[in-house]
């Protein structure tokens, strides 16, 4: 006999985050016309994920749900294997399912991952490293007004990679244009076990400022990024902190002094996997609007990751800008020079465990010119309670 909710009920509306554990790209998975995961070809392709069953429909390979997609993807017939990644995958234990013997089908997918590999591999090579003055350094340093001391060389520039984005091209079919070529900053993404998985890129003018399009950061198509991330800053100690975009890990780190990683996105950072010596995790939370259906993506993958963590014996502290729509580069943005009533303004959430290091923080934050508050959550539940405690500066 089996307790608790099954594979099924677990997977239920939360399809796209563990696809994308799987290794299949996010881009192909927002309900517009792609190229198939499974089969290719241009734009045959559609994830529309109806009631929350992860469905989709292929011209070349049919429709299915979100367990047929994943055993196709990784060349599985076993259910079973599975319903045992997406219970890993809640369990922060998702692995690749072991293929049985399907030489055509595995040899396709084999041949999938090396050309991805090949494509990653060359433009990481045609990059270079940050020097001052170029459009990467004047982004950063100019434009964002970060400071970028410490970087890892896991931030580089591309001289110029093509910017395309989807056209409609006649009887509902998707194509891609190109709009013009950019210098990018390549960014790339590592998996826990330091293995290079992934490059997210972010299109500027040759002056350092973003490229004049509606989208201008992209990832391109990597090797599963369950887990990853981009590892800005080395790690030495016990502390480290995690936040989704680059800018907002650099900000985060200028504030508080903790070397901070990122994770591209708020899916990602639900599966975030710290090195073993971490004990004491920052996460610095994007104070997302609420979407359609109310949901605050920031707030809904720090709980996941904060509890997941938690589990582990690994202590979590959550920053939280207090205004809604902004994240930690917004707070470094507005800082003032001492604090005012006019500074912004964040929240710290700590268990008693780790409060005296939640004061810590705040105080360095104050330093910055920023106000903060330390408040207690419950631990076992992960809501705050209504008494805050103010940090002395």
């Amino acid at each position: 006999m089996k307790f608790g909710p099954s594979a099924r009920e677990l997977a239920n509306g939360h399809w796209r985050e563990i696809l994308v554990a799987a290794g299949i790209d996010e881009d192909v998975l927002d309900g517009e016309h792609h190229p198939c995961p499974l089969c290719g070809g241009t734009d045959r392709f559609r994830f529309d994920d109806k009631d929350g069953r992860g469905t989709y429909f292929c011209n070349g390979c049919g429709a299915g749900d979100g367990f047929q997609l994943l055993m196709k993807y990784q060349c599985t017939s076993s259910f079973v294997e599975a319903a045992r990644f997406v219970e890993g995958y809640f369990k922060g234990q998702s692995t690749p399912i072991a293929a049985p013997a399907k030489p055509v089908q595995q040899s396709s997918a084999q041949d999938d991952r090396k050309r991805i590999a090949r494509k990653l591999q060359k433009a990481w090579a045609e990059s270079l490293p940050l020097t001052a003055g170029d459009p990467v350094y004047r982004y950063l340093t100019e434009t964002r007004k970060l400071p970028i001391e410490g970087l890892t060389n896991c931030l580089r520039l591309h001289p110029g990679m093509g910017y395309f984005e989807k056209v409609k091209v006649g009887d509902g079919k998707v194509g891609y244009k190109k709009r013009g070529t950019h210098p990018v900053m390549l960014a790339k993404a590592t998996a826990p076990t330091a293995q290079p998985v992934g490059l997210h890129r972010s299109y500027l003018t040759q002056d350092g400022k973003k490229a004049p399009y509606a989208k201008t950061k992209k990832s391109m198509k990597g090797l599963g990024l369950h887990g990853a991330a981009i590892r800005l800053y080395p790690v030495t100690g016990a502390v480290m902190g995690v936040a989704e975009g680059i800018e907002t890990s650099i900000a985060g780190r200028a504030l508080t002094g903790v070397p901070t990683w990122a994770t591209i996105s708020s899916t990602i950072m639900e599966g975030f996997e710290p090195p073993a010596e971490v004990k004491l995790l920052v996460i610095f939370v994007d104070n997302d609007h609420p979407d359609e259906k109310g949901r605050r993506a920031g707030f809904y993958a720090a709980q996941v990751l904060k509890e997941r963590l938690e589990a582990r014996g690994i202590q979590v502290i959550l920053v939280v800008p207090t205004t809604v729509g902004t994240d930690m580069d917004d707070v470094w943005q507005v800082r003032t020079a001492a604090l005012t009533d006019q500074s912004p303004r964040v929240n710290l959430y700590a268990g008693t465990a780790c409060m005296r290091a939640a004061q810590t923080i705040a105080a360095r934050i104050e330093r910055q010119g920023v106000r903060s508050t330390v408040r207690s959550y419950a631990p076992t539940d992960g809501e705050t309670l209504p008494h805050p405690q103010r940090h002395a500066a």
